[in-house]
């Protein structure tokens, strides 16, 4: 990516916060245990506006009255010692002729010169859920500042949160971004159909998840988006399972949330299919009722909708198509349109979350759940608009009836989720992820394919 688009971005973001001094830092190691180390992970604010890859590193914009925007970075020295154990740093001059940086500091001298960079700005804006040692080292150098007299020259009264402002710039995605996101559900293609070719009784969840890593992988993805999620039967009722460690049985379904990164971008995709490669006829009955659900919610996906809409529609449908498909039942005789008022009435006990207890949709980009808002500040929903991504991703799991129905048909134990990533368009949306096989018959011919081949 050209250096052109993160000044740019960094300048849609002064717009939003004018005479502010902004403050974000690099991401940085963590241990696992002793001396090794987690695999570092990059702060997605601080790759949004600067696309450096080293930790220990940190970005200061500044809006002075008389200079405009300016961008001081701080970064590791050169360390031939420390480079022998850990790996090339670009170092202070190499960084500023590659990024093109007002100014390149050794990252020790960052709190030593913060104090004349944030003189002259009514406020000072850091990530404070993200980046709490570095809200408090702000607010430190702040009240230090307080003490200092300065002619001509006024300090900053008020420390504010950083998020809400980049997660708007964030909400819209650049052309190379959608690329980026566009390889990645490409490669989660491959991984997705790898995985559904692979699986069969007696192998496992980890035997699955390995290979269609291994699949990602081979074609380009530097990393998972996210921990991959492959749960077998009853396994698939937990949302967020990763064990990812149980014999896989026959008769069963397996649920596969999991999606590839590319250029730090991620992708989110869920399959759900049998192991037999034959869906049962009750599996195939709950599968139709998410598959329908999910088609709703895409055709909804378009400017000026919200996705608090496309979630309340998603949920009539289920409702709606549970109770006429026969699923569930009362254990008192009650009409379909008492039923079905019982599952959506949010006053109550809302059963319907019995069976559809998470959200449809969220965010996508640098962040799987990308960190950008859902409201408008004046709390109305954000609408959906050209070049936001999201992911619409319904599910039915059957685990114990509520407390007022019952189930009529073989449906307890059963879990199904589908989700598409999908990119909104001036006349409507664009689904990156369409060639992921769901309907029926796509997936269970997929099932038959030889692994080998992807």
């Amino acid at each position: 990516m050209e250096e052109s688009n993160f000044s740019t971005r960094r300048a849609s973001l002064c717009q939003l916060l004018p005479e502010t001094a902004i403050i974000v830092s690099a991401a940085t190691h963590h241990i696992r245990s002793h001396d090794s180390e987690f695999p570092f992970h990059q702060n997605t604010h601080f790759k949004y506006l600067t696309g450096f890859r080293e930790p220990e590193s940190l970005l200061v914009i500044t809006q002075k009255p008389d200079e405009g925007m300016k961008t001081h970075f701080f970064v590791r020295p050169k360390d031939d010692h420390a480079e022998m154990w850990a790996g090339k740093r670009m170092g202070i001059d190499h960084t500023k002729d590659v990024f093109g940086f007002d100014e390149v500091y050794d990252i020790a001298k960052a709190w030593e010169l913060m104090p004349t960079l944030l003189w002259n700005h009514k406020k000072v804006a850091v990530d404070w859920s993200e980046q709490p040692l570095i809200r408090d080292q702000a607010l430190k150098v702040m009240t230090t500042m307080a003490s200092m007299r300065k002619r001509k020259m006024h300090r900053p009264m008020s420390l504010i949160d950083l998020a809400p402002a980049i997660g708007r710039v964030r909400l819209v995605k650049e052309a190379n971004e959608i690329a980026s996101m566009r390889k990645a559900a490409q490669i989660s293609n491959l991984g997705h159909r790898a995985a559904m070719a692979m699986a069969t009784p007696g192998k496992t969840e980890a035997d699955v998840r390995h290979f269609m890593e291994y699949i990602f992988r081979k074609h380009g993805s530097e990393d998972n988006a996210y921990e991959s999620i492959v749960a077998g039967g009853r396994n698939a009722l937990t949302l967020h399972y990763v064990e990812n460690n149980a014999v896989l049985n026959d008769k069963e379904l397996l649920l596969i949330d999991a999606g590839s990164q590319f250029n730090g971008y991620a992708s989110d995709i869920t399959r759900t299919f049998p192991i037999n490669g034959k869906y049962t006829p009750a599996q195939k009955e709950v599968y139709e009722i998410v598959l329908t659900a999910q088609k709703v919610a895409i055709g909804m996906a378009k400017p000026g909708v919200s996705i608090s809409q496309i979630h309340s529609e998603v949920e009539k449908v289920l409702a709606k198509a549970m109770i006429d498909a026969g699923l569930i039942t009362t254990k008192t005789q009650m009409s379909k349109e008492s039923l079905e008022e019982l599952l959506l009435n949010k006053e109550g006990s809302y059963a319907i979350k019995s069976y559809y207890p998470h959200g449809t949709s969220h965010w996508l980009g640098l962040d799987v759940h990308d960190m950008s808002p859902y409201l408008e500040d004046d709390l109305e929903d954000i609408k959906l608009a050209a070049g936001m991504v999201i992911t619409v991703e319904p599910g039915l799991y059957f685990n114990k009836p509520h407390e007022q129905v019952q189930f009529k048909l073989p449906v307890d134990g059963i879990g199904i989720r589908i989700e598409d990533d999908i990119l909104i368009t001036d006349k409507g949306h664009d689904n990156l992820s369409a060639n992921v096989p769901k309907e029926v018959a796509e997936v269970e011919a997929a099932c038959k394919l030889n692994p080998l081949e992807f």
